[in-house]
């Protein structure tokens, strides 16, 4: 779960979650607003994180204007469309407003995601009532709202100085996907092959 907008950056991956509530953002676009989805939280440590559904929108940050982030859902762009009605719609394309584009900010944990346009409903607000998520006025009744950013998990070996003689290719290991590799002189570099010298199964 991201507490600081600092975690938000151009290229990121995240999903909208109601704060009290175990549901988020889903992938069905209504006429007005986005429904819910269930999902599950857990807590390591002091994090929190998110388990999906298959339904679960994943937005991914694109475009920044003036300090506010584009949320791409892969089909289109999330937009607040109305100063009269509680709508959250989505866009083909950013076009020439702001109301595509979303400042983000972070009250203890709270997420504030504020369309940058000129309509006054434009606060990505969580309805426990009708079950949706959609715009409202900033000084509403609604339910708060959390972000949870996707991260690439990273596996970190320790290996001898970069001096060190490797083994013949025959005692390598390769494996699909490439892994970080830190050195006892904490120089990082990344490998697809590294001696197994023990593993539990």
């Amino acid at each position: 779960q991201l507490k600081s907008a600092n975690g938000i950056t151009v290229g990121s991956k995240i999903a909208i979650a109601a704060k009290d509530y175990n549901y988020a953002l889903s992938t069905e676009q209504k006429t007005n607003n986005r429904g819910q989805t269930s999902i599950s939280k857990y807590v390591e440590g002091n994090d929190s994180y998110l388990n999906i559904s298959s339904n679960t929108q994943i937005l991914e940050v694109k475009e920044e204007l003036d300090g506010a982030y584009s949320l791409y859902t892969g089909e289109g762009y999330l937009a607040a469309t109305s100063s009269s009605e509680n709508k959250l719609t989505t866009k083909s394309s950013l076009g020439s407003g702001k109301n595509a584009y979303w400042k983000i900010n972070f009250t203890n944990g709270t997420a504030q995601i504020v369309s940058n346009g000129s309509y006054t409903r434009n606060t990505i607000r969580y309805n426990a009532t009708s079950s949706l998520f959609s715009c409202y006025a900033q000084d509403n009744n609604q339910k708060d709202v959390v972000i949870y950013k996707e991260y690439e998990e990273k596996i970190t070996v320790e290996v001898p100085d970069s001096d060190y003689q490797y083994p013949e290719a025959e005692s390598l290991v390769s494996i699909s996907k490439a892994i970080e590799i830190a050195n006892n002189a904490g120089e990082t570099f990344t490998s697809n092959k590294y001696k197994i010298s023990g593993y539990i199964e």
